[in-house]
């Protein structure tokens, strides 16, 4: 799932080359590892599956004012991980703006 939201960014950025040299690139590669890092601190201790869009969604916020949220949503409505997805209940709703 990580990797369709990696490639999604990276469709709508682009591809940064130097993103090991340039942290604060705005290409899709070096905002997913951005993303990546500050979901992982935004999370509860133990975190199930539903729930981990919503830090990515904290986390685009947090760091790019929201810049991403429909992409990352319609990535994770593509694996079922929408707005009203819980444990055992798949969702594939958009929020209301994408």
């Amino acid at each position: 799932m990580l990797h369709n939201v990696y490639a999604a960014l990276v469709e709508v950025h682009g591809f940064s080359s130097t993103a090991m040299d340039n942290p604060s690139g705005t290409e899709g590669n070096v905002v997913w590892l951005h993303l990546f890092i500050d979901a992982l601190s935004l999370q509860s201790c133990n975190p199930t599956l539903p729930n981990a869009p919503d830090a990515w969604i904290q986390a685009d916020q947090n760091q790019y004012d929201g810049a991403n949220v429909c992409t990352l949503w319609n990535t994770f409505t593509s694996r079922r991980l929408s707005v009203n997805a819980a444990n055992c209940v798949d969702d594939t709703s958009v929020p209301s703006g994408c």
